[in-house]
This record gives structure tokens, sequence and C-alpha cells, in this order.
């Protein structure tokens, strides 16, 4: 048992020991070469019904102070569909 523990022990050392001689050949920093950037513009629609028969916005909660004339605290749980146009049917 000692003498596993002593080949161990050794093999960690030697690996400690020889590490940062490897590590300094790889030091050398590259920079990448300049590229060009692009930019997507994406334009998405959302579109709320709060009425009729299928709403798609629901209040859930909201403040205790019913006196305020500010819709400050209120939840919606909302089911809006996402178009790539003004018309709900794009």
């Amino acid at each position: 048992m000692e003498k596993q523990i002593l080949v161990v022990a050794s093999a960690m050392m030697f690996c400690l020991a020889i590490a940062p001689a490897y590590g300094q050949n790889y030091s050398e920093t590259v920079t990448p070469p300049p590229r060009q950037e692009s930019m997507t513009r994406l334009h998405f629609f959302l579109h709320d019904i709060l009425s009729g028969q299928n709403p798609s916005a629901v209040l859930i909660a909201r403040p205790n102070n019913t006196g305020s004339t500010i819709p400050f605290g209120f939840l919606f749980a909302i089911d809006d569909p996402l178009t790539i146009g003004l018309e709900p049917t794009s």
C-alpha cells in the first residue's frame, strides 16, 4: 500500500513539474484578421386582440389600489401571434 502511494505521489510531482515547461512553448497570441461586419434587421409585428370571442391578451392580476388611472402593476397573459407584416394573416 505504501509503495502505491509513493508511485502516485511521484507521478503527480512529475506532472506538476513538467507542466510549466510545456506551457511556455504555446504562449503566442494570435490575432484574427479583421472581417466585414454584417447587420441583419428583423421586423416582427405583435398583434394583441383584447376583446371578442378569442382574446390574445388577458388581465390576470392587478394591484389593490383601484383608484389609480395609470396601469402600473397590471399583469397580462399573452398568446400573441408574431407576423412579418402588418396584416395578422402574414
